[in-house]
């Protein structure tokens, strides 16, 4: 069975065998704070991804890779031009 946005919303009003309005009316903001804690909580090696950047000497930004939205930089290393890598 398919998932989507409505079914999820009429799941959880029967579980909670709660069909009110005040209840319904919060179902989009509960949703979006468990979303959000699923988010912080949950790191599975699976959503890792390697990417690479390119900076210049003297310039302090890099420039962030485009395929990552949101992003979450978990550690950097910079290559040096003679292939010396610093783990940051």
């Amino acid at each position: 069975m398919v998932m989507t946005y409505s079914s999820l919303k009429t799941d959880i009003q029967t579980w909670a065998e709660n069909t009110g309005t005040d209840f319904t009316n919060q179902l989009d903001t509960f949703i979006d704070n468990t979303q959000q804690k699923l988010s912080r909580d949950i790191d599975p090696v699976g959503f890792n991804q390697n990417v690479t950047s390119s900076m210049s000497v003297g310039d302090r930004f890099i420039t962030l890779p485009s395929s990552i939205e949101p992003m979450l930089l978990n550690y950097l290393n910079i290559i040096d031009s003679d292939g010396h890598i610093v783990f940051l």
